[in-house]
């Protein structure tokens, strides 16, 4: 829902949220959920990838790395 208000509106987002306790950055159980436009994405996956060894993204909703 948020992300298409945020195409129609030409707004870029990405989101970015630790899965993981804060202590697991840079760690092998560190896991990031990731959101926003699958473009950004794949560009953000290597910064991503220095602070976490799992990487998943779920999808371009805004959003989305709260819901659960």
């Amino acid at each position: 829902m948020g992300g298409s208000l945020a195409r129609s509106e030409q707004i870029d987002y990405r989101e970015v949220s630790l899965n993981s306790q804060a202590e697991a950055i840079d760690q092998h159980d560190c896991e990031l959920l990731c959101s926003g436009s699958l473009k950004d994405y794949q560009k953000l996956q290597p910064l991503c990838r220095t602070l976490g060894a799992t990487l998943t993204y779920l999808g371009s909703d805004c959003g989305a790395t709260l819901e659960g």
